[in-house]
């Protein structure tokens, strides 16, 4: 059972057989597992956020340039960028998501599966 939005229960148990088991064989991709494309290790385009404590760091690329924000979440209405105030913590916020960045192009890539 799931609460639906106006507070009501609805049943959330499967009607039909899950998708697996519903598609014909020759639907299947004999190449599923064949990583076709590889993504870098050393650019992470789009948005990126990461979180320690109370602090939010916002890792923020478009067209090529890399903006970062750290915000105090806790603030509320009065948070502002504390970047300028907070080097050191930025330094290693943006560290430790770029290491993360990293790890997920390399699990993208398969090399966690090799």
């Amino acid at each position: 059972m799931a609460l639906r939005s106006n507070g009501g229960w609805r049943n959330c148990s499967p009607t039909k057989p899950p998708l697996s088991h519903t598609r014909p064989a020759e639907r299947l991709q004999a190449d599923a597992a064949v990583i076709k494309h590889q993504f870098p290790l050393d650019c992470f385009p789009r948005h990126g956020a990461w979180i320690v404590g109370n602090s939010k760091l916002h890792r923020i690329e478009s067209k090529g340039k890399t903006r970062l924000e750290l915000y105090n979440p806790e603030a509320g209405l009065a948070e502002q960028d504390l970047v300028a105030s907070q080097l050191e913590r930025t330094a290693k916020m943006q560290k430790a998501l770029e290491q993360w960045l990293g790890s997920v192009a390399r699990s993208q890539n398969g090399e966690e599966y090799k």
